[in-house]
């Protein structure tokens, strides 16, 4: 899991890099019908690097809130 995360986050690093040296907004450029996807794969990547540095007091049904959260983001999509 941490591998596949990490592969994703570090991808993501790479495309905002792209962004910088891009002449324009590189994701003006993504079809109308990706964008949906990509918005909800950041607020992913927010919420694992939140999770990644808080540590839950409480869990609820076994699972934390950035657990709970992901997986709605995930049914969303």
């Amino acid at each position: 899991m941490g591998n596949l995360v990490g592969s994703n986050l570090f991808n993501a690093l790479i495309l905002g890099l792209d962004n910088l040296f891009y002449p324009g907004l590189l994701f003006a450029e993504a079809h109308g019908s990706h964008l949906a996807a990509i918005f909800t794969a950041l607020a992913m990547y927010a919420v694992v690097l939140i999770g990644a540095s808080y540590q839950a007091a409480r869990k609820l049904a076994l699972l934390s809130w950035d657990t709970l959260l992901l997986l709605g983001l995930y049914a969303l999509r």
